[in-house]
């Protein structure tokens, strides 16, 4: 089975820079919760995709989920280049 640790520190990671700057303006917030859902949503997909493990890869959903990814580092550059680089 797929060690799944790492996704566990990224949202931890994600998580305590949040809680750092929570205090920011308005439009800071949104984007920072459009950039929480898009990250959500890819940890999300990823454990479920590696709950299975890799004897069955089906590489449309490892294709999905790269683009999910790419979404979620897109947002979070938005808000912090460091945070973008967990």
């Amino acid at each position: 089975m797929i060690e799944l640790n790492p996704l566990v520190s990224i949202s931890k990671e994600v998580r305590a820079w949040f809680e750092t700057n929570k205090n920011v303006e308005n439009q800071k917030k949104n984007e920072m919760k459009l950039a929480i859902k898009v990250l959500s949503k890819a940890i999300l997909e990823t454990k479920s995709y590696v709950r299975n493990g890799f004897e069955n890869r089906i590489p449309e959903r490892e294709n999905e989920l790269r683009e999910l990814w790419n979404n979620a580092h897109i947002e979070l550059r938005q808000i912090d280049a460091n945070l973008s680089r967990i």
